[in-house]
């Protein structure tokens, strides 16, 4: 029987980890129990995770809290990964008139300029045709780097996180399995991960749903110098001519009719269906990670398919390994 094992930088003797990752979190966070901890505040601490000696990083970032139990004689290190610094980078100019300024730039151009103001240059995205700030130059002032960023990807419905290795990617990843059907930048159809499928002999638990809470058939942009647009479609979910509404306000990001439909139209294709949600426990494996496209094969309960990996729990200890993941896929 496969032994876990485990490890984590300036850490003795781990008595457990736990590296929680989600698509919609600012940052994954680390957790460890250790016998006793070197390191400091601000240190970099890497996260692995395996079976037998061999293990793979599941965790790169920065260590935020550090608590020393008594009578326990043991510590608790808790990590989040290096996004945080755009979470904790305020974007203020001394000089109110001269504030961060671009135009006439690409979306992950503009992301990236972001992101080295807060130290990020560990870069990974994917070129675009979406242009923003065509005509009016969009300044930037007073906001935390990753909260405008992250208000750009959604826009886009494109998606802005750190993985296990420190790398920001900044892509188009809907929180679903994508086929590549929409004709969008970057959206190519997901590959299931290979070497690990989901049945029920290896599922502690589940819950399966089925909801209607994320569905907008309707999409309003509103952008700057008069530039709106709207996209709406039928519902067989809803009831006849009713209609929930997604709005997005761009300001001068938006400036060309072009760009405005553009957005309006992703939008609608990425909210105008039902959700399918799979919440489940399983035997660990340093394999899984959020944002991944998984099988399912559990024939025994009808439940078989791909489904996106949206929120990733792994837990090691000396009493075992499992992780808690919630799937979803669109009905």
């Amino acid at each position: 029987m496969s032994n876990p094992t485990y490890s984590a930088t300036n850490c003795t003797n781990p008595v457990s980890i736990q590296v929680s990752q989600s698509h919609g979190a600012p940052y994954s966070v680390a957790m460890v129990e250790c016998e006793s901890f070197s390191g400091d505040i601000g240190s970099v601490l890497e996260a692995y995770m395996g079976y037998d000696g061999s293990n793979t990083r599941k965790f790169t970032g920065y260590v935020k809290e550090i608590q020393r139990k008594v009578p326990d004689k043991t510590w608790s290190i808790t990590a989040y990964d290096k996004l945080v610094r755009g979470v904790d980078f305020m974007l203020v100019s001394a000089n109110p008139e001269a504030p961060f300024t671009r135009s006439n730039i690409k979306i992950e151009d503009l992301v990236r300029d972001l992101l080295v103001q807060a130290g990020l240059t560990d870069f990974a995205t994917t070129s675009s045709y979406y242009t923003v700030a065509v005509h009016v130059p969009v300044e930037i002032d007073m906001v935390g780097v990753y909260d405008y960023c992250k208000n750009i990807a959604d826009m886009m419905s494109w998606s802005i996180w750190c993985d296990e290795n420190g790398v920001i990617n900044f892509k188009n990843r809907k929180p679903f399995v994508m086929d590549g059907s929409t004709g969008e930048i970057g959206d190519t159809a997901d590959t299931p991960l290979g070497g690990y499928t989901i049945t029920n002999a290896n599922t502690f638990n589940y819950t399966f749903s089925v909801d209607e809470k994320n569905l907008r058939n309707r999409v309003v942009v509103r952008g700057g110098l008069g530039i709106y647009s709207e996209r709406s479609d039928s519902s067989p979910w809803l009831p006849s001519g009713f209609y929930k509404t997604a709005a997005i306000g761009a300001g001068t990001l938006i400036d060309t009719q072009t760009l405005a439909d553009q957005v309006a139209e992703i939008n609608l294709n990425r909210f105008n269906h039902l959700t399918e949600s799979f919440e489940c426990t399983v035997e660990g494996s340093p394999l899984l990670s959020a944002r991944q496209v998984i099988t399912v094969n559990d024939t025994i309960n009808g439940i078989t398919g791909n489904f996106y990996v949206y929120t990733c729990n792994q837990v090691v200890s000396k009493q075992g390994y499992v992780v808690q993941l919630s799937l979803r896929r669109i009905a």
